[in-house]
Protein backbone atom coordinates (compact mmCIF):
# COMPACT_ATOMS: atom_id res chain seq x y z
CA UNK A 1 0.00 0.00 0.00
CA UNK A 2 2.77 2.39 0.87
CA UNK A 3 4.21 1.47 -2.45
CA UNK A 4 1.69 2.05 -4.55
CA UNK A 5 0.74 5.54 -2.43
CA UNK A 6 4.73 6.69 -3.68
CA UNK A 7 4.17 5.77 -7.00
CA UNK A 8 0.73 7.35 -7.47
CA UNK A 9 2.72 10.51 -6.15
CA UNK A 10 5.69 10.22 -8.47
CA UNK A 11 3.00 9.63 -11.47
CA UNK A 12 1.19 13.23 -9.90
CA UNK A 13 4.63 14.99 -10.01
CA UNK A 14 5.49 14.00 -13.23
CA UNK A 15 2.56 14.72 -14.45
CA UNK A 16 2.83 18.58 -12.77
CA UNK A 17 6.48 18.72 -14.30
CA UNK A 18 4.75 18.06 -17.98
CA UNK A 19 2.01 21.05 -17.46
CA UNK A 20 3.47 23.79 -20.35
CA UNK A 21 3.10 27.52 -20.00
CA UNK A 22 0.62 27.46 -22.40
CA UNK A 23 -1.78 25.15 -19.56
CA UNK A 24 -1.17 27.24 -17.45
CA UNK A 25 -1.61 31.24 -18.90
CA UNK A 26 -4.82 28.84 -19.86
CA UNK A 27 -5.57 28.13 -16.32
CA UNK A 28 -5.32 31.93 -15.16
CA UNK A 29 -7.42 33.26 -18.25
CA UNK A 30 -10.17 31.03 -17.44
CA UNK A 31 -9.33 31.71 -13.38
CA UNK A 32 -9.82 35.17 -14.52
CA UNK A 33 -13.59 34.34 -16.06
CA UNK A 34 -14.41 32.46 -13.26
CA UNK A 35 -13.72 35.53 -10.93
CA UNK A 36 -15.72 37.64 -12.97
CA UNK A 37 -18.37 35.42 -13.04
CA UNK A 38 -18.04 34.49 -9.35
CA UNK A 39 -18.01 38.47 -8.44
CA UNK A 40 -21.02 39.39 -10.45
CA UNK A 41 -23.04 36.33 -8.71
CA UNK A 42 -22.52 38.17 -5.56
CA UNK A 43 -24.38 41.45 -7.30
CA UNK A 44 -26.77 39.71 -9.67
CA UNK A 45 -30.89 39.99 -9.15
CA UNK A 46 -30.52 36.86 -11.40
CA UNK A 47 -28.58 34.84 -9.08
CA UNK A 48 -30.78 31.78 -8.50
CA UNK A 49 -30.71 31.35 -12.17
CA UNK A 50 -27.20 31.87 -12.71
CA UNK A 51 -26.63 29.51 -10.22
CA UNK A 52 -28.23 26.90 -11.72
CA UNK A 53 -26.26 27.00 -14.96
CA UNK A 54 -23.60 27.24 -13.10
CA UNK A 55 -24.74 23.94 -11.36
CA UNK A 56 -25.33 22.12 -14.56
CA UNK A 57 -21.74 23.25 -15.63
CA UNK A 58 -20.43 21.31 -12.62
CA UNK A 59 -22.62 18.11 -13.94
CA UNK A 60 -21.46 17.94 -17.32
CA UNK A 61 -17.96 17.84 -15.88
CA UNK A 62 -18.52 15.51 -13.57
CA UNK A 63 -20.52 13.29 -16.08
CA UNK A 64 -17.61 13.36 -18.77
CA UNK A 65 -15.03 12.40 -15.70
CA UNK A 66 -17.07 9.43 -15.00
CA UNK A 67 -17.99 8.49 -18.51
CA UNK A 68 -21.63 8.71 -18.69
CA UNK A 69 -21.65 8.62 -22.49
CA UNK A 70 -25.77 9.71 -22.46
CA UNK A 71 -25.57 12.63 -19.92
CA UNK A 72 -22.82 13.81 -21.91
CA UNK A 73 -24.19 13.50 -24.98
CA UNK A 74 -27.18 15.23 -24.28
CA UNK A 75 -25.33 17.73 -22.63
CA UNK A 76 -23.66 18.21 -25.91
CA UNK A 77 -27.04 18.45 -28.05
CA UNK A 78 -29.04 21.04 -25.52
CA UNK A 79 -25.61 23.53 -24.87
CA UNK A 80 -26.36 25.70 -27.80
CA UNK A 81 -30.39 25.72 -26.92
CA UNK A 82 -29.11 26.19 -23.42
CA UNK A 83 -26.75 29.09 -24.20
CA UNK A 84 -29.31 30.76 -26.23
CA UNK A 85 -32.30 30.77 -24.23
CA UNK A 86 -29.68 32.40 -21.20
CA UNK A 87 -28.77 35.22 -23.55
CA UNK A 88 -32.35 36.12 -24.27
CA UNK A 89 -33.59 35.61 -20.48
CA UNK A 90 -30.93 38.02 -19.08
CA UNK A 91 -29.35 39.87 -22.16
CA UNK A 92 -29.85 42.79 -19.66
CA UNK A 93 -27.20 41.06 -17.07
CA UNK A 94 -24.98 39.86 -19.83
CA UNK A 95 -24.69 42.96 -22.05
CA UNK A 96 -23.30 44.78 -18.40
CA UNK A 97 -21.09 42.02 -17.77
CA UNK A 98 -19.41 42.25 -21.23
CA UNK A 99 -19.22 46.60 -20.31
CA UNK A 100 -17.67 45.66 -16.94
CA UNK A 101 -15.11 42.81 -18.51
CA UNK A 102 -12.98 45.31 -20.01
CA UNK A 103 -13.51 47.99 -17.23
CA UNK A 104 -12.06 45.03 -14.57
CA UNK A 105 -9.23 44.59 -16.63
CA UNK A 106 -8.08 48.14 -17.25
CA UNK A 107 -8.81 48.56 -13.06
CA UNK A 108 -6.20 46.09 -12.34
CA UNK A 109 -3.79 47.19 -14.33
CA UNK A 110 -4.48 51.14 -13.24
CA UNK A 111 -4.58 52.77 -10.02
CA UNK A 112 -6.18 56.32 -9.51
CA UNK A 113 -3.86 58.68 -7.38
CA UNK A 114 -6.17 60.39 -5.23
CA UNK A 115 -4.80 62.65 -2.55
CA UNK A 116 -5.84 61.20 0.89
CA UNK A 117 -6.79 65.00 2.20
CA UNK A 118 -9.07 65.62 -0.88
CA UNK A 119 -10.73 62.66 -0.45
CA UNK A 120 -11.27 62.78 3.12
CA UNK A 121 -12.66 66.34 2.29
CA UNK A 122 -15.27 65.41 -0.49
CA UNK A 123 -16.68 62.57 2.01
CA UNK A 124 -17.04 65.37 5.04
CA UNK A 125 -19.02 67.44 2.04
CA UNK A 126 -21.20 64.84 0.90
CA UNK A 127 -22.07 64.05 4.66
CA UNK A 128 -22.98 68.06 5.54
CA UNK A 129 -24.98 68.43 2.43
CA UNK A 130 -26.68 64.97 2.80
CA UNK A 131 -27.52 65.74 6.56
CA UNK A 132 -28.65 69.41 6.65
CA UNK A 133 -30.91 68.44 3.30
CA UNK A 134 -32.36 65.81 5.50
CA UNK A 135 -32.83 68.14 8.23
CA UNK A 136 -34.92 70.29 5.95
CA UNK A 137 -36.60 67.22 4.28
CA UNK A 138 -35.62 68.30 1.26
CA UNK A 139 -36.06 65.59 -1.72
CA UNK A 140 -32.50 65.06 -3.86
CA UNK A 141 -31.00 62.37 -5.58
CA UNK A 142 -26.72 62.68 -6.00
CA UNK A 143 -25.29 59.68 -8.25
CA UNK A 144 -21.26 59.16 -7.51
CA UNK A 145 -20.32 57.69 -10.44
CA UNK A 146 -17.57 54.57 -10.25
CA UNK A 147 -15.04 53.44 -12.72
CA UNK A 148 -18.16 52.14 -15.78
CA UNK A 149 -19.83 54.67 -17.85
CA UNK A 150 -23.00 56.54 -17.05
CA UNK A 151 -23.53 58.17 -20.05
CA UNK A 152 -26.09 55.92 -21.83
CA UNK A 153 -28.10 55.66 -18.27
CA UNK A 154 -28.66 59.46 -17.79
CA UNK A 155 -31.20 61.71 -19.75
CA UNK A 156 -32.34 65.19 -20.28
CA UNK A 157 -28.93 65.92 -17.88
CA UNK A 158 -27.50 69.47 -18.34
CA UNK A 159 -23.79 68.94 -18.59
CA UNK A 160 -21.81 71.46 -16.52
CA UNK A 161 -17.83 71.39 -15.32
CA UNK A 162 -17.11 72.79 -11.85
CA UNK A 163 -15.66 72.14 -8.43
CA UNK A 164 -17.90 70.25 -6.16
CA UNK A 165 -19.28 72.91 -4.18
CA UNK A 166 -21.56 72.90 -0.72
CA UNK A 167 -23.56 75.79 -1.45
CA UNK A 168 -24.13 75.08 -5.28
CA UNK A 169 -25.11 71.34 -3.96
CA UNK A 170 -27.95 73.02 -2.01
CA UNK A 171 -29.21 75.51 -4.16
CA UNK A 172 -29.77 72.85 -6.72
CA UNK A 173 -31.88 70.64 -4.69
CA UNK A 174 -33.66 73.88 -3.54
CA UNK A 175 -37.58 73.45 -4.25
CA UNK A 176 -37.07 76.79 -5.95
CA UNK A 177 -34.44 75.18 -8.52
CA UNK A 178 -35.90 74.01 -11.69
CA UNK A 179 -33.66 71.28 -11.64
CA UNK A 180 -33.90 70.35 -8.05
CA UNK A 181 -36.34 66.49 -9.26
CA UNK A 182 -33.46 65.43 -10.94
CA UNK A 183 -30.45 63.86 -10.22
CA UNK A 184 -26.92 65.31 -9.63
CA UNK A 185 -23.57 63.30 -10.84
CA UNK A 186 -20.20 64.01 -9.19
CA UNK A 187 -17.42 62.00 -11.45
CA UNK A 188 -13.62 62.62 -9.32
CA UNK A 189 -14.49 65.31 -7.04
CA UNK A 190 -16.36 67.60 -9.74
CA UNK A 191 -20.26 68.64 -10.38
CA UNK A 192 -20.36 66.86 -13.63
CA UNK A 193 -24.43 66.93 -14.49
CA UNK A 194 -27.08 68.04 -12.93
CA UNK A 195 -31.27 67.46 -13.74
CA UNK A 196 -30.65 64.06 -14.58
CA UNK A 197 -32.95 61.98 -14.90
CA UNK A 198 -32.16 58.19 -13.89
CA UNK A 199 -33.86 54.71 -15.11
CA UNK A 200 -36.04 53.10 -12.91
CA UNK A 201 -35.53 49.96 -11.36
CA UNK A 202 -36.24 47.02 -12.52
CA UNK A 203 -38.14 45.15 -9.46
CA UNK A 204 -40.95 47.27 -7.28
CA UNK A 205 -40.04 48.37 -4.15
CA UNK A 206 -41.60 48.54 -0.98
CA UNK A 207 -43.45 51.29 0.08
CA UNK A 208 -41.46 51.60 2.97
CA UNK A 209 -38.48 51.75 0.74
CA UNK A 210 -39.70 55.28 -0.66
CA UNK A 211 -40.91 56.77 -3.78
CA UNK A 212 -40.16 57.60 -7.29
CA UNK A 213 -36.36 58.76 -6.26
CA UNK A 214 -35.78 55.27 -4.28
CA UNK A 215 -36.56 53.55 -7.58
CA UNK A 216 -34.55 55.82 -9.96
CA UNK A 217 -31.34 55.31 -7.66
CA UNK A 218 -31.84 51.13 -7.46
CA UNK A 219 -32.18 51.70 -10.73
CA UNK A 220 -29.00 53.01 -12.14
CA UNK A 221 -26.92 51.34 -9.29
CA UNK A 222 -28.60 48.23 -11.30
CA UNK A 223 -26.87 49.08 -14.20
CA UNK A 224 -23.38 50.64 -13.23
CA UNK A 225 -20.99 50.86 -10.29
CA UNK A 226 -21.97 54.04 -9.15
CA UNK A 227 -23.53 54.69 -5.53
CA UNK A 228 -26.16 57.00 -5.11
CA UNK A 229 -27.70 58.86 -2.44
CA UNK A 230 -31.23 59.76 -1.85
CA UNK A 231 -32.77 61.94 0.53
CA UNK A 232 -36.76 61.48 1.13
CA UNK A 233 -38.59 64.87 1.52
CA UNK A 234 -41.33 62.72 3.44
CA UNK A 235 -39.52 61.25 6.06
CA UNK A 236 -36.29 63.09 5.58
CA UNK A 237 -34.21 59.87 5.60
CA UNK A 238 -30.70 59.40 4.22
CA UNK A 239 -30.47 56.06 1.79
CA UNK A 240 -27.44 54.73 0.02
CA UNK A 241 -28.05 52.16 -3.50
CA UNK A 242 -25.29 50.45 -4.28
CA UNK A 243 -25.24 47.42 -6.71
CA UNK A 244 -28.79 46.65 -7.20
CA UNK A 245 -29.74 46.92 -3.45
CA UNK A 246 -30.87 50.21 -1.23
CA UNK A 247 -30.55 50.61 2.52
CA UNK A 248 -30.81 53.36 4.67
CA UNK A 249 -28.27 54.57 6.41
CA UNK A 250 -28.80 55.34 10.67
CA UNK A 251 -26.69 58.16 10.92
CA UNK A 252 -24.09 60.39 9.29
CA UNK A 253 -21.30 58.39 11.13
CA UNK A 254 -22.35 54.95 9.12
CA UNK A 255 -23.30 57.09 5.56
CA UNK A 256 -19.23 58.22 6.60
CA UNK A 257 -18.48 55.31 6.50
CA UNK A 258 -20.46 53.78 3.49
CA UNK A 259 -18.92 56.69 1.40
CA UNK A 260 -15.40 56.16 2.49
CA UNK A 261 -15.43 52.24 1.33
CA UNK A 262 -17.17 53.38 -1.67
CA UNK A 263 -14.28 55.29 -2.79
CA UNK A 264 -11.08 53.03 -1.70
CA UNK A 265 -12.78 50.18 -3.24
CA UNK A 266 -13.40 52.28 -6.61
CA UNK A 267 -10.47 54.02 -6.76
CA UNK A 268 -7.86 52.74 -4.61
CA UNK A 269 -4.53 54.43 -3.66
CA UNK A 270 -1.74 53.77 -5.42
CA UNK A 271 0.21 53.19 -2.24
CA UNK A 272 -0.39 49.39 -1.71
CA UNK A 273 -2.80 49.03 -3.84
CA UNK A 274 -1.80 46.00 -6.45
CA UNK A 275 -1.41 43.97 -3.01
CA UNK A 276 -4.68 45.13 -2.22
CA UNK A 277 -6.10 44.18 -5.06
CA UNK A 278 -4.65 41.06 -5.54
CA UNK A 279 -6.10 39.85 -1.58
CA UNK A 280 -8.79 41.48 -2.56
CA UNK A 281 -11.67 38.89 -2.18
CA UNK A 282 -9.49 36.20 -1.85
CA UNK A 283 -11.92 33.18 -1.18
CA UNK A 284 -13.37 34.28 -5.01
CA UNK A 285 -10.00 34.41 -6.43
CA UNK A 286 -8.93 30.97 -4.73
CA UNK A 287 -12.66 29.26 -5.50
CA UNK A 288 -11.76 30.35 -9.10
CA UNK A 289 -8.55 29.14 -9.50
CA UNK A 290 -9.78 25.54 -7.84
CA UNK A 291 -12.57 25.65 -10.32
CA UNK A 292 -9.93 26.20 -13.05
CA UNK A 293 -7.64 24.18 -12.20
CA UNK A 294 -10.50 20.99 -11.52
CA UNK A 295 -11.78 21.49 -15.19
CA UNK A 296 -8.22 21.68 -16.99
CA UNK A 297 -7.66 18.15 -15.26
CA UNK A 298 -10.60 16.70 -16.11
CA UNK A 299 -10.83 18.31 -19.77
CA UNK A 300 -7.78 18.61 -20.53
CA UNK A 301 -5.51 16.57 -18.93
CA UNK A 302 -8.18 13.74 -19.10
CA UNK A 303 -9.47 11.21 -16.60
CA UNK A 304 -6.76 8.51 -17.04
CA UNK A 305 -4.31 6.98 -19.28
CA UNK A 306 -5.00 6.95 -23.05
CA UNK A 307 -2.85 5.29 -25.60
CA UNK A 308 -1.42 6.55 -28.75
CA UNK A 309 0.56 4.86 -31.87
CA UNK A 310 2.92 6.77 -33.80
CA UNK A 311 5.86 5.84 -36.78
CA UNK A 312 9.51 6.21 -35.07
CA UNK A 313 12.53 6.37 -37.57
CA UNK A 314 15.23 4.25 -36.85
CA UNK A 315 18.93 5.05 -37.04
CA UNK A 316 21.75 3.17 -37.10
CA UNK A 317 24.96 4.27 -34.75
CA UNK A 318 28.48 3.47 -34.35
CA UNK A 319 28.81 1.83 -37.51
CA UNK A 320 32.33 0.62 -38.60
CA UNK A 321 33.86 2.55 -41.61
CA UNK A 322 34.80 -0.56 -42.98
CA UNK A 323 31.27 -2.07 -43.55
CA UNK A 324 27.96 -1.05 -44.92
CA UNK A 325 23.81 -1.67 -44.20
CA UNK A 326 21.93 -3.13 -46.89
CA UNK A 327 19.59 -0.43 -48.29
CA UNK A 328 16.43 -2.54 -47.85
CA UNK A 329 17.31 -2.19 -43.86
CA UNK A 330 13.95 -1.55 -41.79
CA UNK A 331 14.29 2.60 -41.95
CA UNK A 332 10.85 2.78 -38.97
CA UNK A 333 9.07 1.23 -36.30
CA UNK A 334 5.62 1.23 -34.93
CA UNK A 335 5.05 2.09 -31.17
CA UNK A 336 2.22 2.38 -29.35
CA UNK A 337 2.62 4.65 -25.77
CA UNK A 338 0.47 5.01 -23.04
CA UNK A 339 0.41 7.69 -20.38
CA UNK A 340 -1.87 10.78 -19.14
CA UNK A 341 -3.21 13.26 -22.15
CA UNK A 342 -1.19 15.95 -20.71
CA UNK A 343 1.81 14.19 -21.61
CA UNK A 344 1.03 13.60 -25.07
CA UNK A 345 -0.16 17.37 -25.44
CA UNK A 346 3.84 18.51 -24.82
CA UNK A 347 5.00 15.55 -26.68
CA UNK A 348 6.66 16.80 -30.16
CA UNK A 349 6.40 13.42 -32.41
CA UNK A 350 9.39 14.98 -34.38
CA UNK A 351 12.03 14.05 -31.21
CA UNK A 352 11.20 10.25 -31.52
CA UNK A 353 13.62 8.35 -32.19
CA UNK A 354 14.88 4.70 -31.97
CA UNK A 355 18.87 4.52 -31.44
CA UNK A 356 20.54 1.17 -32.52
CA UNK A 357 23.99 0.45 -31.35
CA UNK A 358 25.69 -1.30 -34.48
CA UNK A 359 29.19 -1.47 -33.36
CA UNK A 360 29.31 -5.09 -32.86
CA UNK A 361 27.76 -6.33 -36.35
CA UNK A 362 30.00 -8.65 -38.49
CA UNK A 363 29.72 -9.09 -42.34
CA UNK A 364 26.22 -11.36 -43.23
CA UNK A 365 22.84 -11.45 -41.23
CA UNK A 366 22.95 -10.06 -38.34
CA UNK A 367 19.52 -10.14 -35.95
CA UNK A 368 19.21 -6.85 -33.50
CA UNK A 369 16.20 -6.97 -30.55
CA UNK A 370 14.93 -3.22 -30.19
CA UNK A 371 14.65 -2.34 -26.59
CA UNK A 372 12.61 0.42 -24.85
CA UNK A 373 16.28 1.48 -23.71
CA UNK A 374 16.75 2.33 -27.57
CA UNK A 375 13.42 4.46 -28.08
CA UNK A 376 14.27 8.25 -27.40
CA UNK A 377 10.63 9.37 -24.91
CA UNK A 378 9.38 11.16 -22.57
CA UNK A 379 9.42 9.69 -19.21
CA UNK A 380 5.96 10.61 -18.20
CA UNK A 381 4.70 8.04 -21.31
CA UNK A 382 5.30 4.19 -21.01
CA UNK A 383 5.69 1.70 -24.03
CA UNK A 384 3.17 0.00 -24.47
CA UNK A 385 3.38 -1.96 -27.47
CA UNK A 386 6.72 -1.72 -30.59
CA UNK A 387 7.15 -3.83 -33.89
CA UNK A 388 8.70 -4.73 -35.20
CA UNK A 389 10.65 -6.54 -31.77
CA UNK A 390 13.56 -7.42 -33.65
CA UNK A 391 15.17 -7.00 -36.85
CA UNK A 392 17.84 -8.99 -39.18
CA UNK A 393 20.33 -6.37 -41.01
CA UNK A 394 22.27 -7.57 -44.52
CA UNK A 395 26.04 -6.21 -43.48
CA UNK A 396 28.27 -5.98 -46.55
CA UNK A 397 31.70 -4.73 -46.66
CA UNK A 398 32.05 -0.90 -47.39
CA UNK A 399 33.12 0.48 -51.72
CA UNK A 400 36.55 1.88 -51.58
CA UNK A 401 36.94 5.21 -51.31
CA UNK A 402 35.86 6.90 -54.66
CA UNK A 403 34.77 4.11 -56.12
CA UNK A 404 31.98 4.39 -59.15
CA UNK A 405 29.79 1.99 -60.92
CA UNK A 406 30.31 0.97 -64.44
CA UNK A 407 34.89 1.92 -64.02
CA UNK A 408 37.38 3.58 -62.46
CA UNK A 409 38.69 7.76 -62.45
CA UNK A 410 39.92 8.38 -66.04
CA UNK A 411 38.66 5.35 -67.98
CA UNK A 412 35.30 4.95 -69.79
CA UNK A 413 34.21 1.53 -70.62
CA UNK A 414 33.54 2.10 -74.08
CA UNK A 415 36.37 3.54 -74.68
CA UNK A 416 38.04 3.38 -78.46
CA UNK A 417 41.51 2.18 -78.89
Amino acid sequence: MHRQSRSNSVTFLNSLSAIPWVDVLDILIVSFFFYALLSWLNRTATRAAALGAIALGVLYILARRLGMVLTTEVFHAGALVGLVALVVVFQEDVRRGLQRLPLQLSKFFRRFSRSPEREREEVELLVDVALRLAATKTGALLVLAGNEPLTAHLSSGIRVSGELNKELLLSIFHTGSPGHDGAVVVDQGSLWEFAAHLPLAHRPLGAEMGGTRHRAAVGLAERCDAMVLVVSEERGVISVAEAGEIHEMASGEVLRERLQQFFDSRFPRVSGSLWKALTANAHLKVLSVAFSIAAWSILVAGPGTIHRTFVVPIEYRNLPESLAIDEDAPSEARVTLAGPEIAFRSLDPSLLLIALDVSQVRRGFNQLLITENDLRHPPQLQVEFLSPRDIVLLIQSAPPPGAEEGGTDGESPDRES
